[in-house]
């Protein structure tokens, strides 16, 4: 072999090998170069992430938390009294059964007759009790009767609550010119009244004689007792 052939397979030979230091070296910087776009993407990524999750978190979470846990509530409604107790202010406006003409009713505790200008009308006396054995508190009054140029008469009242509608179920006559000072519902729908009445020669302010009736409720409504008390 020449020498020139020698020279040509040597500078080949350089060639090539430079060629290939060329490619590895463009080969390397592609993959620091692909390394470096694949980190950017990587930290870009990372860094949105958050931000999509926070989107998410603070506009979708309490808004279903909301709806899920906010209720309106209703109102509570009383429940209804079967009977509603008696008072004073039903008895004034409550109708009575002692006149043979009929009931009348009391329009804030007083009824005016036309006819015979008689005033009917209830005393502050009023007591509480059971009378019919229902477990429902019912009452006893009084109730005066006016009569023009003659003085007054006065009745027992017996009036039952049912379910809250007041029922008259007895009028006893008291007396004329009497006081009723004090009344008691007793066991066994008995009716004690501790009453004033006058005696000859007592000033009109003052009756003298004091009495305590028991009235039975039944039929007859026949007072059951009368004694005399001792006066205080």
């Amino acid at each position: 072999m020449t020498q020139e052939m020698i020279v040509n397979l040597k500078d080949s030979f350089m060639l090539l090998a430079s060629g290939l230091a060329v490619s590895i070296s463009l080969a390397g910087c592609n993959s620091v170069q692909t390394q470096e776009q694949s980190a950017a993407s990587s930290s870009a990524s990372s860094t949105a992430s958050p931000q999509i999750s926070q989107t998410l978190g603070t506009n979708s979470s309490p808004t279903v938390s909301k709806s899920d846990t906010t209720t309106t509530p209703k109102p509570s409604q009383p429940s209804p009294q079967l009977n509603p107790p008696l008072t004073v202010e039903k008895l004034k406006n409550a109708e009575y059964f002692f006149l043979a003409k009929g009931p009348i009713k009391l329009v804030n505790g007083k009824y005016i007759d036309k006819s015979t200008q008689r005033t009917i009308s209830l005393d502050d006396v009023v007591a509480y009790g059971d009378l019919n054995k229902d477990g429902v508190k019912d009452a006893a009054a009084s109730l005066r009767v006016a009569i023009p140029n003659s003085g007054d008469v006065t009745y027992l009242v017996t009036v039952v609550n049912e379910k809250g509608i007041l029922r008259n179920i007895s009028s006893e006559f008291v007396g004329p010119q009497v006081r009723v000072k004090e009344i008691a519902i007793k066991p066994a729908a008995t009716i004690e009244a501790k009453i004033q009445q006058f005696r000859p020669g007592d000033p009109a302010c003052c009756p003298s004689l004091e009495l305590i009736r028991t009235y039975k409720i039944r039929d007859s409504k026949a007072p059951v007792e009368t004694k005399a008390a001792p006066k205080k």
